[in-house]
C-alpha cells in the first residue's frame, strides 16, 4: 500500500470491463426469466453464459491482481462500522460472482438448457425451470444486484464527503 494513491492499471481495468460487463449480464438474466420459449431467449441465454464465464475469469483474475499488485489504503469514512463493511462488501462482490458462475453452471446441468444451446434449438427451452440450482442462482443474483446498489450507494456518500474516491478507480468526474 505504500502511499499508492490509485489502484494499478490492470485492477482498474478489471474493474471497469467488470461493471461493464455486469450491467449486460443482469438485464439478460432479469429478461431471460420474462421471456417466452422463443429464438430471443435463446439468444438471451446465450449471451448471459457467455458474459458469466468472462466475469468468472475476470474475478479470478481480480483476486490474484488484488494480492499481487500495490492497492491504496483502504477507504476511512469516519466510521469504523462502515470502513470494514466496505471491505467485506467488496470481497463479497468477487467472491459472488464466482459462486453465481457455480450455481449457473449448477442451472445448465440440471436442466435442459445445456442442450438446448448446443443444439442452438430454442424449441427445446422450457417456460419455467424448477431447479434447485436455478432457485439458488436467481435468489444470488437478487443479492448481487442489492450489494451493487449499496456499493454505488456508498461511492455517492463518499464522493459527496471527497472526490478522492473515484480518483483511485481512475475517474475524475
Amino acid at each position: 500500500m505504500d502511499g499508492v494513491k490509485t489502484y494499478s492499471k490492470r485492477a482498474i481495468w478489471i474493474h471497469w470491463f467488470s461493471t461493464v460487463l455486469i450491467l449486460i449480464t443482469i438485464p439478460t438474466g432479469l429478461a431471460m426469466s420474462e421471456t417466452v420459449a422463443t429464438e430471443q431467449k435463446l439468444l438471451l441465454y446465450k449471451i448471459h453464459f457467455a458474459l458469466g464465464l468472462l466475469l468468472f475469469f475476470l474475478a479470478i483474475l481480480h483476486i490474484y491482481v488484488f494480492f499481487k499488485d500495490k492497492r491504496p489504503e483502504p477507504v476511512d469514512t469516519g466510521n469504523t462500522f462502515r470502513n470494514k463493511f466496505i471491505g467485506i462488501l467488496h470481497k463479497v462482490l468477487t467472491i459472488l460472482i464466482i459462486v453465481l458462475t457455480i450455481t449457473g453452471l449448477g442451472s445448465l446441468f440440471s436442466t435442459n438448457i445445456l442442450t438446448t444451446l448446443l443444439e442452438n434449438n430454442y424449441l427445446l427451452l422450457l417456460e419455467d425451470y424448477n431447479s434447485t440450482w436455478v432457485s439458488i442462482h436467481h435468489i444470488q443474483g437478487i443479492v448481487y444486484i442489492v450489494l451493487i446498489i449499496l456499493h454505488i450507494g456508498g461511492v455517492f456518500l463518499q464522493r459527496k464527503r471527497n472526490n478522492e474516491v473515484l480518483k483511485r478507480m481512475n475517474l475524475k468526474i
